[in-house]
């Protein structure tokens, strides 16, 4: 099944691959926290069953306060499979964001970064 593929191929952090598959770029939905660690901004996915790829360096489409830009996002995985992977995104090229505690966000994946070109 064409799904469980998907599922799969996520999991892994093949986003190109998937993308492939679904035939639109994979997407994930959350609220930005306004602090930050490193210079990246923390997204809390606002569904635990979402699926959000496994650690590494993506780029990705992120939607915000109106804004939508190709941006940076790391993903740190733990090693405590009971804890959620945290997504952190590079908001530098975004205009100024409202001053509110916590924003809705769109993802939509692109790639891996070290796959893809500039």
């Amino acid at each position: 099944m064409i799904i469980d593929q998907v599922k799969e191929l996520i999991e892994v952090g093949k986003i190109t691959e998937a993308n492939k598959l679904l035939g639109y770029n994979y997407q994930t939905k959350g609220r930005l926290i306004r602090a930050q660690i490193q210079g990246l901004s923390i997204v809390i996915p606002s569904d635990d069953l979402q699926q959000v790829p496994t650690g590494g360096n993506y780029k990705g489409i992120v939607k915000i306060a109106g804004q939508e830009k190709l941006t940076k996002i790391v993903v740190n995985d733990s090693t405590d499979q009971s804890v959620p992977r945290i997504i952190f995104v590079d908001l530098k090229h975004f205009e100024e964001l409202p001053h509110v505690s916590s924003l809705p966000v769109s993802i939509s994946w692109v790639g891996k970064e070290d796959r893809l070109k500039y």
